[in-house]
């Protein structure tokens, strides 16, 4: 007696569960996964920071214990720039080659200057002046300019501290608390708004790596940020309160990681 052949398949039914149950578990996946990169990225702007912290106290030890801080007539973000073409900010570590490889100094997770990263070598290459000078008018910004993940304490152009000059800032080590924080602190176009990470952008879980000048870097968070009994207007702020005014954001930032509140002028 023949036995029938039978042959074995999934019906529609049967396809449409796996497909759901695929679905469902790629929903509870991709999430953590993205989570876990984040976290990755995060621990790496870390150690990022923790090196210019090194970079910086090594410099204080051989300049008397002076700091080369933030730009008084530049963003404080800018280490190479131009019209004129200049040497700011972190320059002075690359230029006394305390700091070596610039990738030190661009967050993972900040999408704007990753691409550029790359490049940053041969950009400072093309030119050998000392932070501070001039070394030129004429030159395309993909040729000259040098932008770090993180902004660096700086007073601006109202500084007075007698270390500090319009072009470079320098201060004593035991003037400053949290030396420089990740982050795009300003909106673009209306020049205020709510005060952006590169790790999460305007999310309500974003939150910022914060290197103090003892080299700890710790993580705060917006909620931390926003309760802050001496902060302004919740979670908004204007760019020139972090650069030009000596702004609250640095005090903030100090205190949340343990150092006393920060206001030297």
């Amino acid at each position: 007696m023949n036995q029938r052949n039978k042959q074995f398949g999934f019906t529609l039914i049967e396809l449409l569960v796996v497909i759901a149950i695929i679905s469902l578990l790629v929903s509870i996946l991709v999430p953590s996964l993205t989570k876990a990169k984040e976290l990755a990225r995060r621990t790496v702007c870390a150690s990022n920071q923790h090196g210019i912290l090194v970079a910086a106290n090594t410099y204080a030890g051989d300049y008397n214990g002076m700091v080369a801080a933030g730009s008084g007539d530049w963003r404080p973000y800018y280490i190479q720039n131009q019209s004129p073409i200049r040497r700011l900010t972190l320059a002075a570590y690359f230029h006394g080659g305390y700091l070596d490889d610039f990738h030190v100094v661009v967050c993972p997770s900040d999408e704007e200057h990753v691409p550029d990263a790359d490049d940053y070598a041969r950009r400072w290459n093309r030119f050998d002046f000392p932070p501070g000078g001039d070394g030129g008018w004429s030159a395309a910004p993909e040729d000259v300019v040098i932008a770090t993940s993180y902004v660096v304490y700086s007073e601006g152009w109202l500084a007075t501290n007698p270390q500090s000059d319009t072009c470079n800032q320098y201060f004593p080590v035991d003037h400053l608390g949290v030396f420089l924080v990740d982050g795009i602190w300003w909106d673009d176009v209306h020049g205020d708004g709510p005060i952006r990470s590169w790790h999460g952008g305007d999310d309500p879980n974003r939150g910022w790596n914060a290197g103090g000048i003892g080299g700890d870097v710790q993580w705060h968070d917006v909620d931390a940020y926003a309760d802050d009994p001496d902060n302004w207007d919740g979670d908004y702020c204007v760019y020139s309160t972090f650069w030009a005014d000596c702004g609250p954001a640095w005090n903030t930032f100090s205190k949340l990681s343990g150092y006393s509140q920060r206001a030297p002028r």
